[in-house]
Formats: structure tokens, C-alpha cells, sequence
């Protein structure tokens, strides 16, 4: 795959994100949908009383849309060898990551209207974390991806029916790992970008071009 078209992508989910926050930051801020801070913090971290919250929907909408350009642009070039099976593949990663935002969403949601810091217990997290997990695994299980091997790049291993319990457990620890991180200002969107831009070159190593293309994507977003 040519670098052009992922270097396009980073570049182009960069700008659309920085467009929207025009627009969405400014927004926020009139309808007073601020962070609230833990009574327990340091006196000044009171000052960040009402940074904007929700605003993963600059980067959220940008790596989508410009995966999704990327990715059409690739399947009409003549490196493109991609099957419907990877085209499923994508589409899947990004249904179920509107489907993690809307928790996250729903989180940021009730902090705003209820003006405190708790949104949704941990218990409800996790609870809804499981099923998305789940559904994602049976969703690729339905459409053909019935592998169980764990490939760890340089080696590979079957766990048998292991495996779904397994990825599952992996993937709610992912997310509270970057929920976790989510916490002081450009910590998560930093350290997310660099990732992003490992797991790229992990994918196209691998020749997961279609994975490739949305975590640059996504790379370029949190930029």
C-alpha cells in the first residue's frame, strides 16, 4: 500500500477534526456542557471547572470518515487486494466504535445534567463494555473470521474456544486503559496518537491494510 494514502488520511482526519472543534468547542461551551471536578483534587485543578466535555467527537467523526475515504480510495488503486471479508472487518471497527463512544457519551452525558463528576458507575461500564465486546467477536464469528490463534506478530498460538473469553477480557482492558489514561489535559488524545501510529505500522506489516488506514486515521484525529 502506497504511504500516500495513509499519510492522506492522518492529514485529512487532522484537519476535519480541527473544523468541527471550530464549530463543536464553541458550542459546548454555550450550553454549558463543562467538566466537573472532583471535590478531593488540589485547589487549582478547580480552575479546569468547566473545560468542555465530549469533545471526542471531533476525532471520532474525523477517523471515520477519512478511513472511510481512504479505504475506497485504496480498493480502486492497483495495489488493492482487499475482500469483503476485510471490507466487514472494517466496517465492524468502526460500527462498535460508535457503539464504545455512545458509552462514553452517556458517561460525559449525565456529568453535564447532573453537574458532578460521576457519570456511570463502573459496574454499568463494564456491563455494557461485555456485551459490545461480545457482540463485536460473534458479529466477525458470523462472518467468516472462526480463528482462534492469537498472533503476536513473530508467533502465533491456538486457544481454542479460550480464545472469545479471552479477547473479550483483553478488549474491556483496553478501554477503562484509556479510560483510565482520560484524565489530565491532552494525556489520553498524546499518548492514543502514538499507538495509533504503532498499531499502523504493526497492520501494514501484517498486511491488515484496512486496519492500517483506521488507526492512522484515528492517529490523525487525536493530533
Amino acid at each position: 500500500m502506497s504511504n500516500w494514502i495513509l499519510i492522506g488520511v492522518a492529514l485529512g482526519s487532522a484537519g476535519l477534526a480541527a473544523l468541527i472543534g471550530i464549530v463543536l468547542i464553541p458550542f459546548l461551551k454555550k450550553i454549558h456542557f463543562g467538566q466537573t471536578i472532583l471535590e478531593e483534587g488540589p485547589k487549582w485543578h478547580k480552575s479546569k471547572q468547566g473545560t468542555p466535555i465530549m469533545g471526542g467527537f471531533m476525532f471520532i467523526i474525523s477517523s471515520i470518515v477519512a478511513a472511510a475515504l481512504g479505504y475506497t480510495i485504496y480498493c480502486q488503486t492497483d495495489y488493492a487486494y482487499e475482500t469483503l471479508d476485510n471490507t466487514v472487518r472494517l466496517a465492524a471497527c468502526m460500527i462498535f466504535s460508535l457503539l464504545f463512544s455512545g458509552i462514553g457519551f452517556l458517561d460525559d452525558y449525565i456529568k453535564a445534567v447532573k453537574k458532578q463528576n460521576l457519570g456511570l458507575n463502573p459496574k454499568q461500564k463494564m456491563i455494557f463494555q461485555f456485551i459490545l465486546c461480545a457482540a463485536f467477536l460473534a458479529v466477525l464469528h458470523n462472518f467468516g473470521d472462526t480463528s482462534t490463534e492469537i498472533n503476536l506478530m513473530f508467533f502465533s498460538f491456538d486457544v481454542g474456544i479460550l480464545y472469545y473469553p479471552i479477547m473479550i477480557l483483553f478488549m474491556i482492558y483496553v478501554s477503562n486503559a484509556v479510560n483510565l489514561t482520560d484524565g489530565v489535559d491532552g494525556l489520553c488524545g498524546s499518548i492514543t496518537f502514538i499507538t495509533m501510529l504503532a498499531f499502523s505500522l504493526i497492520c501494514t506489516f501484517m498486511t491488515l491494510y484496512d486496519a492500517s488506514i483506521y488507526a492512522m486515521a484515528i492517529s490523525g484525529g487525536c493530533l
